[in-house]
């Protein structure tokens, strides 16, 4: 049989455009299986992670890009446990980095070297109930040991402004280095760089989402 140049485009038109049907369909489950992963590895901890929002044009893609090769440097405010920065920038980095089923990034406690104030994650323990992401961002004083012992504040800055935030608590009885501690930074890892925050990779702002008992 002989085609026209129209009816070739048009088949392959066809078989392209199913093509890229089938990759965001492999994309999808992909994105999928990572959060029934991340679940199911915090399943039992007991942590919680509620007050997650994102910037209107947030894209995962662009974070990526942008430390896919020099990893993303954690700056640690406050303390936990008895324990405060550097060790516990360190424990902190350690968890969202290794145990991280969300973005392919490495994450580092922050240092002379590493700095990037412009594109950064930062850590507050203890925020006050008020607490703001975009002060925490735009490198404003802000005082910790004023809310839940147990309670971080995450966000990942960008210029100077919250890219996306979460609130999460952490376990009693957890220590920085524990299984407990360890597993709630995965959880909000996983959740402040999801895959798609308009899909079902994100919890409805001031939502709550139970992991474990």
């Amino acid at each position: 049989m002989i085609h026209s140049t129209a009816q070739i485009g048009i088949l392959l038109g066809g078989s392209i455009r199913k093509e890229i049907d089938v990759i965001r369909l492999t994309s999808r489950i992909v994105s999928l299986l990572c959060a029934a992963m991340i679940l199911a590895s915090c399943a039992g901890t007991g942590a919680t992670v509620y007050k997650q929002s994102y910037a209107a044009l947030y894209r995962q893609q662009e974070i990526i890009a942008k430390h896919y090769e020099t990893g993303v440097s954690v700056d640690t405010i406050g303390s936990f446990a008895g324990m405060s920065s550097p060790d516990l920038g360190q424990s902190v980095a350690s968890a969202m980095d290794q145990h991280n089923e969300g973005p392919p990034l490495r994450f580092y406690a922050r240092t002379a070297d590493n700095w990037d104030k412009d594109h950064h994650a930062a850590v507050l323990f203890q925020p006050a109930p008020d607490a703001l992401a975009f002060k925490l961002c735009e490198g404003t004083a802000v005082s910790s040991a004023k809310g839940n012992p147990n309670t971080a504040l995450l966000a990942y800055c960008r210029y100077g402004k919250p890219y996306s935030d979460v609130w999460v608590t952490i376990p009693a009885g957890a220590r920085p280095g524990d299984t407990a501690f360890e597993d709630a930074f995965a959880l909000a890892t996983r959740l402040l760089l999801p895959v798609n925050p308009e899909g079902r990779d994100r919890c409805d702002f001031n939502c709550q989402q139970m992991i474990g008992n």
